[in-house]
């Protein structure tokens, strides 16, 4: 029941880091270097740091949504231990600070090795750059495409079929049928969101950014601080990942007794029981 952790270079597993291999029937293939768990306790509380950071964003629900992407970081974190990895869309017109989000993210994931990110991608492009991988997944302006929208809708049922962990099945040229598994969190952003099934429509999280106000103090990221965030987020999931079922069932709990079930009710508690 405890968390295994890959860092590329090596995994750690009940507290020892060892060689990427072959551990308990799951393959742990040796990749770049990502970022590791801190190896002692922060002076202040990263996800309070965290959360005070976020709270600079115009969001259209202030007191909930800088919460929601707390959550959804953590959550991208661990997509591959998780039972369901919920989908983020992140709204707003120009200038309202949905690339420094993206930024951000990227900073606290510990850096381009620690997730896919891309402003023009294809379903095909991120399988690629996935492989074998759970690492999450941000796609900044990713608006709909008039000239192909089966390219946005493609993505978004890659997006749909990760958050249970799915199988995507693929031809090749030498007319073998490929499979794999896909375990990645998604992060989308948009000025529209681009039309789509009710069942993918189902698995987002949609968060709306307003412009900020002319007196306003845009958020200053510091990527060295950020990343130590990160660091200590992941050590903290880790030392906690054994309560991880019971705040879930908690949440959820308190989702169904306010009218929130089915996919809406996986999203919401796995964030908050994330950011919790």
């Amino acid at each position: 029941g405890k968390l295994i952790y890959h860092a590329g270079d090596a995994v750690l597993i009940d507290g020892e880091w060892r060689p990427p291999g072959v551990y308990d029937g799951k393959v742990y293939e040796a990749s770049v270097p990502t970022a590791r768990p801190a190896t002692k306790e922060p002076r202040d509380d990263p996800a309070e740091k965290l959360l005070t950071i976020l709270e600079g964003w115009s969001w259209r629900r202030p007191d909930i949504d800088p919460q929601l992407v707390l959550g959804m970081i953590c959550a991208m974190i661990v997509g591959g231990a998780a039972e369901w990895r919920p989908v983020c869309w992140f709204t707003g017109d120009r200038a309202t600070g949905k690339s420094a989000l993206h930024e951000l993210i990227r900073h606290v994931l510990g850096g381009q090795a620690g997730l896919v990110q891309s402003a023009n991608a294809t379903e095909a492009g991120v399988r690629s750059l996935l492989g074998y991988s759970c690492l999450p997944v941000a796609l900044d302006e990713f608006e709909p495409d008039p000239d192909d929208p089966r390219r946005t809708a493609k993505v978004i049922e890659l997006a749909r079929i990760a958050s249970s962990g799915g199988q995507v099945l693929r031809g090749s040229t030498d007319q073998k049928g490929h499979q794999s598994n896909i375990y990645s969190s998604f992060v989308f952003s948009s000025i529209l969101l681009p039309p789509m099934k009710a069942q993918d429509r189902s698995r987002l999280i949609v968060l709306d950014l307003d412009q900020l106000a002319e007196d306003a103090v845009k958020p200053v990221l510091d990527p060295r601080a950020l990343k130590d965030c990160g660091r200590y987020l992941r050590r903290r999931i880790g030392e906690n990942w054994h309560t991880g079922n019971q705040r879930l069932s908690s949440w959820a709990e308190a989702l169904a007794r306010n009218g929130i079930t089915g996919r809406g009710a996986d999203n919401l508690s796995t964030v908050l029981a994330a950011a919790d």
